[in-house]
């Protein structure tokens, strides 16, 4: 009896013993919050991944398969590590990985089915890996040698490309070196005519000044006199500030125009966000950094941050993207400037506005833009 009660006291042990490394080793599940923005952008690549290991993909192509999965991996450990970010775009890049990943693997296993089920078997498989070849030099115009087939069919196509691509390369390179110098031409003329406008402008606030002092010594409009005085010296100042700013970006970073209403508008072509990204890098910090001390320069002026794309792809998108990278540069100011987040305005403006053709790609270069509006002359009316 006294031995039943040891093996039943021992089974009961071991039974706990279990229980809490078991509580142990369970991985602790993520939050309702986590679960949600995960599922919201992963749920295609959930399904791509589980549809290609019900095809049986992990088998004839492990390597597809795992890259697949430890890129949905990797994506929902940075969704995890702060959901916030994730939903600003911060995960773009890893989502993005994830699924072309799941793709490629339930395209791989595909095409491997695809050829098991073939009724002619590996020779026609090659047959048509030669069709496809032979489709490619003729859409590119480019002439294969003969006797080839299979994979040195296909390497001497990519030698082929990538000896075009070199040159299209080098020429696109002298192209640019002639645009840059024409450019700078351009700003050269554009130098002196901002100089002279400057003047003009000096010239014609003097004028108005000594307008006023005249009315004020005839006695009219002695009250006016004096608020006109104050709009004239704040409006000498914006000007004075912006002349001092004219040369703080560089060519390829953007530029500060002077609005006929008073406002500063700061055009910055300069961040080379990635494809679908509205990410902030720290190649991005000096001209943040610029930015800032061009907004800091107007302290009680009320700020607008705009987001400009060229028109590739569908016009909602651009909207989206726009808006997410105008949010990211105004959350970085509003830090910088030790302001409310959301005392910055924002506003996605897409492929609305462009300010060059969309036909090149530095036109769209161009256009893939951020603008910063300071409303300096709101109180100058």
């Amino acid at each position: 009896m006294r031995a039943s009660h040891r093996i039943t006291a021992f089974c009961c042990l071991t039974l706990m013993l279990c229980a809490a490394v078991a509580a142990v080793a369970r991985p602790e599940s993520p939050g309702p919050d986590v679960q949600s923005v995960q599922e919201g952008f992963l749920i295609d690549v959930r399904a791509d991944v589980e549809r290609a290991r019900s095809l049986g993909c992990p088998k004839p192509a492990p390597e597809h398969y795992r890259k697949a999965v430890d890129a949905l991996a990797a994506a929902e450990q940075a969704i995890a590590a702060d959901p916030a970010a994730a939903r600003s775009g911060a995960c773009a890049d890893e989502i993005a990985a994830a699924r072309v990943a799941a793709r490629r693997a339930l395209a791989a296993i595909g095409f491997i089915e695809e050829l098991r089920d073939y009724r002619y078997g590996w020779e026609e498989a090659v047959n048509r890996y030669d069709s496809l070849v032979e489709d490619v030099s003729t859409i590119v115009g480019i002439e294969m040698p003969p006797g080839l087939s299979g994979p040195s069919y296909g390497h001497a196509m990519v030698d082929s490309l990538t000896r075009r691509h070199g040159l299209i390369r080098a020429h696109m390179d002298s192209l640019a070196r002639e645009n840059r110098g024409l450019r700078l031409s351009v700003m050269g003329e554009g130098a002196v005519k901002d100089s002279t406008i400057v003047r003009l402008q000096t010239e014609l606030g003097e004028l108005r000044q000594r307008l006023w002092e005249m009315e004020l010594r005839a006695g009219v409009a002695e009250a006016d006199g004096s608020a006109a005085r104050e709009q004239l010296r704040r409006k000498q100042e914006r000007e004075d500030k912006v002349r001092d700013m004219v040369g703080l970006f560089e060519p390829d970073e953007g530029e500060i125009l002077l609005t006929p209403e008073g406002d500063v508008r700061v055009r910055l072509t300069g961040f080379g966000f990635a494809v679908g990204s509205a990410w902030l890098g720290s190649a991005q910090a000096p001209l943040l950094e610029k930015l800032a001390t061009v907004a800091g320069g107007f302290p009680d002026a009320p700020l607008r941050v705009e987001g400009h794309t060229d028109d590739t792809g569908t016009r909602e998108i651009n909207i989206d993207l726009s808006q997410r990278r105008a949010r990211a540069v105004a959350n970085d100011l509003a830090e910088r400037l030790g302001l409310p987040q959301d005392s910055i305005a924002v506003e996605g403006l897409g492929p609305d506005q462009p300010i060059a053709t969309n036909a090149t790609e530095q036109g769209r270069a161009l256009n893939r833009r951020i603008e910063i509006v300071i409303l300096a002359g709101r109180d100058d009316g």
